[in-house]
């Protein structure tokens, strides 16, 4: 009998831990839209991780469940989806177990594989492991049952108070889909925390429920012209908020434009184009500016609107970047085009007169519920968080999109909330 190639079952693992974080980086990449991670990034982890469950329960034993304590994140992730994924044994209660004594970042990879496993294996047992564990086995756990839009059964109050900020947080996800599980109180309270991402989940949350002053601490921030601005920019760009003078005045801090210009975007108004204009040509944040202008009015950064890339010259001396040495994280604002700022000028002359002024729009059509289901399916994988956001506070929370889940759960998600969406209002951001 011929054993195991594990030359073979290693490289399997080796590839779908480098494609899991492929996936990962795809899934806000502004070169890729749905379909395309679907055909490419995606399919080509699932085959790896395919074969990893086809190797069987020898190659588990002696490699799966051993790699779940191992220093390598990716890796973690692609022995856990294996693991639960398996046919030749059920090693879900090895996989808890890993979680439970696992370090922060282990469990965040175990509960990752745990949250896009399309097999349910142990998530009827996620909720009794709320209130025990570790900090980051609960944090974890707790993401899992965000993500799965699964009942923790309990009050969240133990969680919001912890100790640990990554527990509160991951108690406040959670409260976006279960507000009823969370008092009013502790997401008011949490609107005031320090921690600006824990403000900004406690934002999230409360304009979900419908809570005022979610709303009222979204116009603080945004008037407060300080850093640690951009979830609240993007709320506030997404309200439909006809007063852009916020994120326009963000536009003159050095330390805000990005996050400025990004959020203009999503504003959907004419004005907003207006403002993005003048900053197409700066040698940094040109091409977030074209972003913003193509997602208001539907032009194309592409062709004879885009400035075609430097050609490498191997003469040229070579230049020492800004921060060159440095451990510096990759912004997938770089993969943009870069517009060409007197093509889109000459553009805009005759184009905007097509555009109705005073409404919002969407990639310039009038904005609409259809509309963001539509830009749901076919935008930039970039700025799908920000428009599943949308569609989550305009619906109460009745339709939420995982925008980070795998491609068949959100066309799955994406198939119910066009059922649903004809069904549910259209709310505002100040709880009316």
């Amino acid at each position: 009998m011929i054993g195991p190639r594990w030359d073979i079952i290693e490289e399997h693992l080796a590839e779908a831990a480098f494609l899991y974080g492929q996936w990962e980086k795809a899934l806000v990449d502004p070169e890729y839209v749905l379909a395309e991670v679907a055909e490419g990034p995606e399919e080509r982890m699932l085959a790896h991780l395919d074969g990893l469950v086809v190797a069987g329960r020898r190659a588990a034993e002696k490699l799966l469940l051993p790699a779940l304590a191992g220093d390598d994140p990716e890796v973690v992730f692609a022995a856990a989806w294996a693991l639960l994924m398996s046919d030749d044994g059920d090693f879900s209660g090895q996989v808890l177990a890993a979680l439970a004594e696992a370090q922060p970042v282990n469990a965040a990879a175990i509960g990752r594989a745990l949250q896009i496993s399309p097999r349910a294996g142990p998530l009827e047992t996620l909720p009794s492991l709320v209130s025990g564990g570790s900090p980051a086995a609960q944090a974890a756990v707790t993401g899992v049952l965000a993500h799965r839009r699964i009942d923790p059964g309990m009050s969240l109050e133990p969680l919001l108070i912890s100790e640990d900020p990554g527990v509160r947080k991951a108690a406040l996800r959670l409260a976006r889909h279960f507000p009823s599980r969370a008092y009013p109180e502790s997401l008011e309270r949490a609107l005031q925390a320090a921690d600006p991402e824990e403000r900004d989940l406690a934002m999230v949350a409360g304009l979900i429920a419908g809570l005022q002053p979610a709303w009222t601490a979204c116009r603080q921030v945004n008037g407060g012209g300080g850093p640690a601005w951009d979830v609240p920019a993007i709320l506030y760009a997404l309200s439909g908020e006809p007063d852009l003078e916020p994120l326009v005045a963000g536009l003159q801090d050095n330390a805000r434009r990005r996050s400025a210009l990004f959020a203009l975007g999503f504003t959907g108004r004419v004005e907003a184009a207006e403002a993005v204009l003048p900053y197409l040509a700066d040698p940094k944040e040109g091409k977030v500016a074209g972003e913003a202008f193509s997602a208001v009015t539907g032009l194309v950064i592409s062709g004879k609107m885009a400035t075609p890339p430097e050609r490498w010259d191997p003469d040229a001396p070579e230049e020492e970047e800004e921060g060159a040495g440095e451990d510096l994280e990759e912004d997938p604002a770089d993969a943009l085009p870069a517009p060409n700022p007197a093509a889109v000028e000459a553009w805009w002359a005759e184009g905007k007169k097509a555009l109705a002024a005073g409404g919002r729009l969407l990639a310039g059509k009038p904005w609409s519920q259809a509309g963001l289901l539509e830009a749901l399916e076919h935008a930039a994988m970039r700025r799908r968080e920000a428009l599943a956001l949308d569609l989550a506070i305009r619906t109460r929370g009745q339709v939420q999109l995982a925008w980070n889940g795998t491609t068949a759960e959100q066309r799955s998600q994406l198939a119910q909330a066009r059922l649903a969406v004809a069904k549910v209002s259209a709310r505002t951001y100040n709880g009316a």
